[in-house]
């Protein structure tokens, strides 16, 4: 799937829900990613047991202790908006469907 246009673009930027100005732009960008995804398909990886990450070995963990809470104050100050001590967030389902 190489037929990358700036049409395939928008839709994949409208399902995504991001704005993009300049389509042209990622075209190749992102024929270039498919295409590297389609050379890593060609690869034969039969003889190469599933994992779920190249690193060997454990992560390591940290003790698990009890900390002070922030405040609900504290947790909304950066918050654009808010109200009755809630984030509030644009509606993402239902009537502010992209146009």
């Amino acid at each position: 799937m190489n037929n990358i246009t700036a049409d395939t673009v928008r839709h994949i930027a409208k399902l995504a829900r991001i704005k993009i100005n300049d389509e042209e732009k990622l075209v190749p960008e992102l024929s270039a990613i498919l295409g590297f995804v389609g050379q890593l398909q060609e690869l034969n990886t039969d003889d190469i047991p599933p994992m779920t990450t190249p690193a060997a070995g454990k992560t390591p963990l940290r003790p698990d202790t009890v900390a002070a809470d922030a405040s609900t104050q504290d947790i909304l100050r950066n918050a654009p908006k808010q109200q009755d001590s809630l984030f509030v967030v644009p509606k993402i389902i239902g009537d502010n469907e992209p146009q």
